[in-house]
């Protein structure tokens, strides 16, 4: 009776196994937490009449964990002023997307705008 129930409790624990190997890549995207990485960034500054001035700031976020959510975060400082945006993406488990940010307060003649970015999980800060 004992060697039937430590075989059965093998069998159970083989199949656990099993169907977890299988299925090891749709565990990881649901239990893992997302992981947002900035990539790449920059900034394109546009005028498109005299004294219509802005910067937008991009970044190409990777995630190196599982599905959720991520928040790209950039400051803009110009002068004496300081401005920070963020956006939100859902990205799927080892995807990268390209987000950006508009910033229209920045003045043509304030001085060169200099921009920081970054990512987080949704929710940790």
């Amino acid at each position: 009776m004992k060697s039937r129930v430590v075989a059965v409790s093998a069998l159970a624990f083989l199949g656990v196994l099993v169907v977890g190997a299988a299925n090891w890549s749709r565990l990881y995207r649901y239990l893992m937490p997302v992981i947002p990485v900035v990539a790449s960034y920059g900034s394109d500054d546009m005028s498109s009449v005299v004294g219509d001035y802005s910067i937008r700031v991009w970044a190409h976020l990777r995630n190196d964990g599982g599905d959720g959510e991520a928040v790209f975060e950039a400051t803009v400082v110009q002068g004496d002023h300081q401005w920070t945006k963020t956006a939100t993406r859902r990205l799927g488990a080892k995807e990268t997307s390209r987000v950006e940010i508009l910033f229209e307060e920045v003045g043509f003649l304030m001085g060169v705008p200099k921009y920081t970015c970054r990512a987080y999980p949704l929710g940790s800060r």
